[in-house]
């Protein structure tokens, strides 16, 4: 069986990489967008998080679509728990409430991929 390789944002710190290993993942992760964007565009990347960090960043939203068109992105909803008020003119694949378990990530993975 293939392991999911999710790509996890530069805003989270390297213990999410490591957790999100643990729940079987491969992940594509770095502490700076610039080597993150070297990675996004050296890799295969099944789904991206992005971990909501103001009211108009969409960061690896941009990053994941300047390489891939078709890679599900999820918006985890860090900033203030509301999705931002374009949300149906942006290109996320849904949204993930923080703080989110396991079996919640599962689920939200499983729907869009």
């Amino acid at each position: 069986m293939n392991k999911i390789t999710v790509l996890l944002s530069f805003y989270l710190v390297e213990e999410f990489k490591e957790c999100f290993e643990q729940l079987g993942y491969n992940v594509i992760w770095a502490d700076n967008k610039e080597e993150l964007e070297e990675k996004i565009r050296k890799n295969k990347i099944d789904i991206a998080l992005e971990w909501q960090h103001s009211r108009t960043d969409y960061t690896i939203l941009n990053l994941v679509r300047k390489y891939y068109e078709d890679v599900p992105v999820l918006l985890a909803l860090n900033w203030n728990g509301q999705p931002p008020e374009n949300f149906d003119e942006l290109d996320y694949a849904d949204v993930l409430s923080t703080p989110f378990t396991a079996e919640e990530l599962r689920e939200k993975f499983s729907k869009v991929i």
